[in-house]
């Protein structure tokens, strides 16, 4: 493992064991990508899912040179990939959190600039109805898809984006932070990877989206069903187009993945809170084998 309050001083003296590696990707005729991913095992990195679709396959850089990976994973509501290699190259890796970091906290954010690994603090400003954290970083290349890591060296999350907010206090009545997207909110489908099981997992039979609110007292946050199939698993439990599934067994979910992967691990039926039209009541979804 690795210590996040050290890595700062790590870039300076040039140490390279860090779960920070740099993925390679070749773009536009004569045009080298280099962009951000993060070892979460000896033989998985994870990464912004756009930095691993499209033609080219994706590199990731290990002892001076690069390696292909042997899968790779795609999640597109998640926005999220995780690569998969059969030898363990990576000395070093991050474990996730296992839960949401609080208003204030110190984190450290790590990712692969222009000119190498480039690492700075951010302090968590708030956390979202849905879970997204703001952070509030200096702005600065490499930080798209870098790692969060909190002071006990686990991976919060990583950087999926830039939001503007209203600030009065400043001149220009706003400022920019940045959005990451917790290790909470993707850990369950990670683990099913890593694990080999989600690929070969039976269907449960619904079309499904996230659905975030602002206003959690007028709508909650969840998984939106938006089509069940007839005869489905799904439908023999009870679920209906316009069901908002808030929580399985009192864990809050916020993703389709995150739903799946909680069926796919339990070992007896969950109780889904599914909020419809206001009204909300309580049914057993079974899991998935």
């Amino acid at each position: 493992m690795f210590h996040a309050l050290a890595l700062l001083a790590a870039v300076a003296a040039g140490v390279t064991s860090s779960p920070v590696v740099t993925i390679r990707r070749e773009g536009s005729p004569g045009i080298t990508e280099l962009t951000t991913g993060i070892a979460i095992s000896s033989h998985h990195v994870i990464t912004l899912n756009a930095f691993a679709a499209g033609p080219s396959v994706p590199l990731v850089e290990v002892d001076g040179q690069y390696l292909e990976p042997d899968t790779v994973y795609s999640s597109e509501g998640l926005g999220l990939a995780i690569l998969v290699f059969d030898g363990r190259p990576f000395t070093s890796y991050a474990s996730p959190a296992g839960s949401l970091p609080e208003s204030g906290d110190l984190l450290t954010l790590a990712g692969q600039g222009v000119g190498g690994l480039v690492s700075i603090g951010g302090r968590v400003m708030r956390i979202y109805e849905d879970g997204a954290v703001l952070v509030s970083a200096p702005r600065m290349d490499g930080l798209m898809g870098a790692g969060a890591f909190d002071s006990d060296d686990e991976l919060v999350g990583l950087v999926n984006g830039v939001i503007t907010t209203r600030l009065e206090s400043t001149p220009a009545g706003s400022a920019e932070h940045l959005a990451i997207l917790p290790s909470p909110s993707w850990s369950v489908w990670a683990d099913l990877v890593m694990a080999g099981r989600w690929a070969s997992s039976t269907p449960f039979g619904v079309t499904a989206t996230a659905c975030s609110s602002e206003d959690a007292d007028e709508r909650p946050s969840g998984v939106l069903i938006v089509a069940v199939d007839d005869g489905s698993t799904a439908c023999r439990c009870g679920l209906r187009p316009g069901d908002l599934v808030v929580s399985l067994d009192g864990e809050r979910i916020y993703n389709p993945e995150t739903m799946r992967g909680l069926l796919l691990s339990a070992g007896d039926s969950l109780d889904a809170v599914v909020w419809f039209h206001g009204n909300s009541r309580t049914i057993k979804l079974a899991p998935l084998r």
